[in-house]
């Protein structure tokens, strides 16, 4: 206390907090309270608050000032740190207080953000009712946050929403309200226009990709990192038979053929190291029919996969019907050539047959008909006559004959024709013949219902890979039948 008493105020204060004391003592207050800045013994200095009151004696005269003095110097440190977030806060800040009148709130204080958000100088809003001073909240929405916080003391959060929605281009606003100590509401806000905007841009745009993906006339399928499909279109829905339900809870090998699943596997796996691949790729639809697709796959940035299917089965059964033609015409193109190699050696084979028979003829009509000899003749002429036979059919066979309008009997053409069927027919092939009890007798060449009977057992043969039994049945009609009959 001594030393105390020998200090003087501009020994103790700050310059600038003596000029505030001095200052005031010149104005010879009765009693007043000021915050002043006291330099320490240590030389550190702190704020306190003083409580000032004018002595004077029993006369009215003037004797001291009588000072009460407390350390704040904590409370002013937290004054101003809160002082800096308040004036350095991104996030606008409105303090206000509740009125006299209810639902009034009146502005006590902005930040520097709060002006900058809303283009205001603060001059211009202080003692303003907020819901007058902020036109960028709807007023009763608002009014029953500010309600809200005050009366229940817990934070507010107020939905982004723009007040004006009438104008071309609102701006939207996003705040959270709390209730202080004293009673006062604070408003910290944000102005999040740009991001409504940006979502309302991706909204859209969202809304176009799924309106191209849901009406584009291929399958589109989204599928996970795990190959579970996420998201499809209707032409997907439709191409499978699923529907939309069904195939977001299955997954890709569930489409695919258990025989086709290794080949389908390397084709995503092409996917995942190339980052998009192309292939044809056997399904099952829930029906349990096999068709083919066309797949564009393509990796997405967030581990997802997009692939773009075609139903080609039509091509790929055109496909293989012009493989199956292909395969058809290098037999015929063989058998072709093979007719016309057997059909040169009957022809040679036939020239030299005439003589023999012709020779066989001379000397039966020689010999007497007594003679030994005779019986030994005719069974050489018999002979090359069957071989004769023989060397018309593979005539017949390399389509080298002529037409030769005769009548026949149909049967008797099929029992001929037997002994050459048979050796066309495999071992495992048995061949029956069922004919007609009576004469079938017609008009026609030989040659070519022996062609025609070659053709049929043939295509049998080829139709019996596993062999079985072949029936050559002959009949008589009354009429032609309408349409043709399944061989």
């Amino acid at each position: 206390p001594e030393e105390m008493l020998r200090q003087s105020l501009s020994d103790v204060l700050t310059p600038a907090s003596l000029a505030v004391a001095l200052q005031l003592l010149a104005q010879k207050p009765t009693q007043v309270v000021v915050e002043l800045e006291v330099l320490r013994k240590d030389g550190s200095f702190i704020w306190t608050e003083s409580a000032i009151k004018r002595v004077c004696d029993r006369d009215g005269d003037f004797r001291f000032y009588l000072g009460i003095t407390r350390n704040t110097d904590e409370r002013k440190r937290s004054e101003e740190r809160y002082r800096s977030l308040f004036e350095n806060l991104n996030s606008g800040v409105i303090v206000c207080s509740p009125s006299e009148k209810d639902d009034e709130y009146t502005v006590l204080d902005v930040n520097p953000a709060s002006e900058r958000i809303d283009r205001f100088h603060r001059s211009d809003v202080i003692g303003l009712e907020v819901q007058t001073a902020f036109t960028c909240f709807d007023e009763k929405t608002l009014k029953l946050a500010l309600n809200e916080t005050s009366s229940t003391g817990n934070a507010t959060y107020l939905a982004p929403h723009a007040a004006n929605l009438e104008i071309e281009k609102p701006s939207w606003r996003e705040a959270w309200l709390y209730r202080l100590s004293d009673g006062d509401v604070v408003i910290v806000y944000d102005d999040v226009t740009s991001r409504k905007q940006t979502e309302a841009a991706l909204e859209s745009s969202e809304a176009k990709y799924k309106s191209y993906i849901d009406n584009a006339p291929d399958g589109v399928f989204i599928s996970d990192e795990k190959g579970r499909y996420v998201e499809v279109n209707d032409a997907a829905c439709r191409i499978t038979g699923y529907d939309r339900e069904a195939l977001l809870g299955m997954s890709i090998p569930e489409l695919i053929p258990s025989d086709e699943l290794e080949e389908a596997i390397k084709h995503f796996q092409r996917v995942i190291e190339k980052g998009e691949a192309t292939g044809e790729i056997p399904f099952v639809k829930r029906s349990g029919e096999r068709r083919w697709w066309l797949v564009d796959a393509v990796s997405l940035p967030n581990g997802m996969f997009m692939g773009f299917t075609k139903d080609i089965t039509a091509r790929k059964q055109v496909e293989h019907q012009r493989q199956e033609l292909e395969t058809q015409l290098r037999q015929a193109q063989k058998m072709e050539a093979i007719g016309q190699l057997a059909g040169g050696v009957a022809h040679d084979f036939n020239n030299l047959l005439a003589p023999i028979i012709s020779y066989a003829d001379i000397l039966i009509e020689e010999l007497s008909p007594t003679d030994p000899r005779r019986e030994d003749l005719a069974n050489i002429r018999t002979a090359a006559t069957r071989a004769k036979d023989l060397t018309r059919q593979l005539l017949a066979f390399g389509r080298k004959q002529h037409l030769e309008i005769r009548k026949l009997d149909l049967n008797r053409v099929v029992q001929d024709f037997e002994r050459m069927l048979r050796r066309l027919l495999r071992e495992d092939i048995e061949l029956e013949l069922e004919l007609h009890d009576a004469p079938l007798p017609f008009e026609g060449d030989l040659t070519q219902l022996d062609q025609i009977l070659l053709n049929l057992v043939l295509n049998a043969r080829d139709a019996l890979p596993r062999g079985g039994h072949l029936v050559i049945r002959t009949s008589e009609l009354s009429e032609l039948p309408q349409e043709p009959s399944p061989i």
